[in-house]
């Protein structure tokens, strides 16, 4: 993470009373991890096109990185991937979780931390809303490990569609529904940017799946395994243009339905960062 972020994180951590070996250890991992950076920019972005100009207030671009890096580490724990972060990787497997579950806890924290900027009601609504988005990406996960350990079986096109709405789509919905809940009271207004963030997120896990093809060829909660079992007689990896062109119509339908119900500058900005994602 930059030096900027460390400091930011490392003023949070001042305030709070802990032993130093989980200071000391936190911060050491957190100094190892490298954002993507479309994840990492994600808020600002989302600033600037929602409310005009990116918040001076970095708590939230923080939390969510954060956020980012707690579900990333966890999803290759649980996969038994290879891990990314140089010092996590020396560690045993409790130590790892101890850390990620404190992770999570103070990105909780920070959350709170809003409450010195923002409208209290605002903040309530925005934990709510983010406990409970979690949650629900939770359960896409789980669904994802069961079918990778043999213990779900119901994979259906409609099935994937669900796990991918709850682990991709709702990670877009909160980031999108976060800076609008902070920024406005306009209830058609906040659950109309949900809305376009689940889209956004849902398409950029269909597009994932095609580009890690080979990669998960074994997973069968992906689409094109999924396809390769509803039409065997069609090459997927072949079609898998077509394919894509198909779903990016259907969701670009979809958007533009639900853009249509923004304000005219706020409208503009979605379709220039849809087109930017998925150019």
């Amino acid at each position: 993470m930059t030096t900027h972020a460390m400091q930011h994180i490392t003023q949070h951590l001042d305030g709070i009373v802990m032993l130093p070996e989980l200071r000391q250890l936190l911060l050491r991992m957190l100094e190892h991890e490298e954002l993507d950076y479309s994840h990492a920019k994600i808020i600002p972005k989302l600033q600037a096109i929602i409310v005009g100009t990116a918040d001076a207030n970095q708590d939230l671009a923080l939390a969510w990185n954060l956020l980012t890096v707690f579900a990333s580490r966890v999803d290759q724990l649980q996969d038994n991937d290879p891990e990314p972060n140089e010092l996590l990787e020396t560690l045993p497997v409790a130590i790892q979780w101890h850390l990620l579950i404190t992770l999570y806890v103070l990105v909780t924290n920070i959350l709170s931390s809003l409450l010195e900027t923002y409208p209290a009601p605002r903040v309530a609504r925005l934990q709510k809303f983010w406990s409970e988005t979690v949650l629900r990406k939770s359960s896409g996960q789980l669904r994802d490990l069961l079918a990778m350990n043999g213990m779900y079986n119901d994979i259906t096109l409609e099935k994937y569609q669900e796990t991918v709405q709850c682990k991709t789509g709702s990670s877009f919905a909160l980031a999108f529904g976060s800076v609008a809940i902070l920024s406005s009271d306009d209830e058609n207004f906040i659950c109309t940017l949900i809305n376009i963030g689940e889209i956004m997120g849902t398409l950029l896990q269909y597009s994932d799946d095609f580009g890690d093809y080979q990669s998960q060829s074994d997973h069968p909660l992906t689409l094109p395994n999924i396809l390769k079992q509803a039409f065997p007689e069609t090459d997927i990896e072949q079609a898998s243009g077509n394919i894509w062109h198909l779903l990016y119509t259907e969701y670009a339908v979809r958007l533009d339905a639900e853009a249509k119900k923004l304000p005219d500058e706020v409208e503009d900005r979605v379709r220039v960062l849809f087109t930017s994602m998925f150019s």
